[in-house]
């Protein structure tokens, strides 16, 4: 399965990915279409799948709904247009980037669980890291620290947890995200405006290298690390032309070269790969949807009749 969120439908979807892998000719019903108000953008899960929380970008909004009754359990406000959602690693903390307001709020989340709220339990906003500009966010399967990008300042912010200390590293040019690879220390970021993805040690805070993308997009927006950490995958626009077919082109982190480019949606946006490895999915602005057999390197563009298709998720347990 994989949630995506509808932005311009204010809906999120749940859709099945063998489903998606079969259909080039428009959308079929999802198996959940779960209504979340005004510019639903990211989507996080919690450990069990039971929960999902949902990031309104044109509001304020942070919505806890549970996945299998597609109830909304309670909204609260964290600040103008919320983008990026991380849930820390104990489950208890969900960490969301605000880029309207330059804030990362972080909401105890523990009074929700199985799918429910529990007895007296709400959300609640703990405290607030601020910074000049913030993007999207990760962090670390420890728990220890927080990465986030700031696209306005060319650089990314590594928040300790503990302490809410920030050390920032200067990378290239408007930076879009940040994805920590398997080894739970090396921080892969898209540069949107010069083309490359800047790898950081986010232990030592030290940009350690550069992948210079191929000449057949522009842009860089979103990343993912294949679980064998073999190679990267990323989202981009086709070149000056935003109604053309955008790309998901493939790096070979090894050698740190491209080795392939597949066509997605135009104005590509968020990618994930699927548990296994096997699969990926990309959202993008122009309401499609592709899904990508890795192996094969065979993609399907499905027309879900969206405006803009924002974050989305891999199940791992259904």
């Amino acid at each position: 399965m994989v949630f995506f969120t509808d932005a311009s439908g204010g809906r999120l979807l749940v859709l099945e990915l063998q489903k998606l892998l079969q259909n080039d000719d428009g959308f079929e019903p999802a198996i959940q279409v779960i209504e979340v108000g005004v510019g639903p953008w990211d989507v996080a899960l919690n450990s069990d799948e039971t929960l999902a929380y949902v990031a309104g970008r044109l509001g304020d909004d942070i919505h806890v709904l549970s996945t299998a009754t597609g109830k909304i359990l309670q909204s609260v406000g964290v600040g103008f247009s919320p983008v990026s959602l991380h849930v820390g690693a104990d489950g208890r903390r969900l960490y969301v980037a605000n880029a309207g307001s330059g804030r990362i709020a972080i909401i105890d989340v523990s009074g929700f669980a199985n799918g429910a709220r529990s007895p007296g339990g709400q959300l609640a906003v703990e405290d607030s890291i601020v910074l000049p500009s913030v993007g999207g966010l990760t962090g670390t399967a420890d728990g220890k620290l927080i990465v986030a990008a700031m696209p306005d300042d060319d650089a990314v912010a590594i928040v300790d947890t503990e302490d809410l200390s920030i050390r920032i590293v200067l990378v290239d040019e408007a930076p879009q995200t940040a994805v920590l690879g398997p080894d739970d220390r090396t921080a892969y970021v898209p540069n949107f405006a010069s083309e490359t993805i800047s790898v950081v040690d986010v232990r030592t805070a030290e940009v350690t290298g550069v992948i210079r993308l191929g000449q057949s997009g522009t842009g860089a927006v979103d990343v993912a690390v294949a679980p064998d950490a073999e190679h990267l995958y990323v989202t981009r626009w086709n070149g000056e032309v935003q109604t053309g077919p955008g790309q998901l082109e493939k790096i070979h982190l090894p050698s740190r070269e491209t080795v392939g480019a597949i066509d997605v949606g135009s104005q590509a946006y968020d990618v994930e790969i699927s548990p296994d490895g096997r699969y990926a999915a990309v959202s993008s602005f122009s309401g499609t949807v592709a899904t990508i057999d890795l192996h094969l390197q065979a993609s399907v563009v499905t027309e879900i009749g969206a405006g803009v298709m924002g974050g989305l998720t891999f199940t791992r347990v259904r």
